[in-house]
């Protein structure tokens, strides 16, 4: 058993079991016909949007192993950005701040390669001892695990190598990365929902089209933000207690049957409305998580390196 089917037989026994979280067929219908006619009318999100990052030169010869470091360095730290309340984000942390620390990461080591003052077996550490001191400047949540998890990549000493082959040999297999990322970063293995695993696949797809022949094996990362998209498209429904807790700010034990609840079904939904979409979970994703700002409910809280 791959690890996709492995994560749909959890999320199938959650929901089996479920008590707090109920999946509401018809308007997950109704979201499916709206990205149906946002994708036909050429409105709406903008789907699949991606391309290199400026950090990153996409002519380099070198360029697909680089935005494979970079997105591996990224989803490594991916998670939690808020700070007790869901209005409250330190210093503005979010993905997107994220991603211009470790650009500014990346840009450093450029300029250190261009005068040619460094050893180049040690780029990697370079670029994440980098990160790591943007990251702590900027007073991210939870800083001492996200410097744990980008320590778990910078020592992997095979990491340089796994990348290189795969590029040489045009050898991308989803199940193949899923495996290596899981065995190879326990911060990555963690999640029995592999949120961030997923992510990875997702950004690569969506940046240059890899694993573009098997992206719809992919399942929705359960993170914070579609489940709540979900919930206000009326897709999800929460029992009273539940809602109370999401509504009143309250904390969520990770792995407590409510959290994974949530995440379930947020899997379950949106595969639904992908399968009658006739597209990928990625699009779901994509459609959903653009919509995150124009809704101003708050999203459930759960203190976690999972998402």
């Amino acid at each position: 058993m791959n690890l996709i089917e492995n994560t749909m037989l959890l999320v199938n026994q959650v929901m089996d079991n479920a008590k707090s979280v109920v999946i509401n067929e018809r308007a997950t219908a109704d979201v499916a016909i709206d990205i149906i006619q946002c994708r036909s009318s050429g409105s709406g999100p903008q789907f699949n949007a991606g391309g290199y990052p400026k950090s990153i030169d996409s002519i380099d010869p070198k360029a697909l192993n680089k935005l494979l470091l970079y997105e591996i360095i990224a989803n490594s730290v991916n998670y939690c950005y808020w700070y007790g309340s869901h209005l409250i984000r330190p210093n503005g942390s979010d993905c997107t701040k994220m991603y211009k620390l470790l650009d500014e990461s990346f840009i450093v080591m450029n300029k250190l390669r261009e005068m040619a003052v460094y050893d180049p077996q040690h780029e990697v550490r370079i670029i994440i001892d980098t990160f790591i001191d943007k990251l702590s400047m900027a007073r991210f949540p939870l800083l001492d695990h996200r410097i744990r998890h980008l320590k778990e990549v910078r020592a992997r000493e095979d990491l340089l190598y796994v990348i290189d082959k795969c590029v040489t040999t045009n050898d991308f297999s989803v199940d193949g990365w899923l495996e290596y990322l899981v065995r190879a970063f326990p911060g990555y293995g963690k999640d029995l929902f592999l949120k961030r695993a997923f992510l990875f696949i997702m950004e690569m797809y969506r940046r240059c089209r890899l694993f573009k022949e098997e992206i719809g094996r992919i399942p929705v990362p359960a993170d914070y933000q579609i489940p709540k998209m979900l919930r206000s498209l009326g897709c999800l429904s929460y029992t009273h207690p539940l809602q109370l807790s999401v509504e009143d700010g309250r904390l969520i034990p990770e792995g407590s049957s409510m959290e994974i609840e949530i995440r379930a079904a947020t899997i379950v939904a949106c595969s639904k409305i992908a399968k009658i979409t006739h597209c990928s979970c990625e699009v779901v994703d994509t459609y959903l998580f653009s919509k995150r700002n124009e809704c101003k409910d708050p999203f459930h809280l759960t203190v976690t390196t999972s998402y």
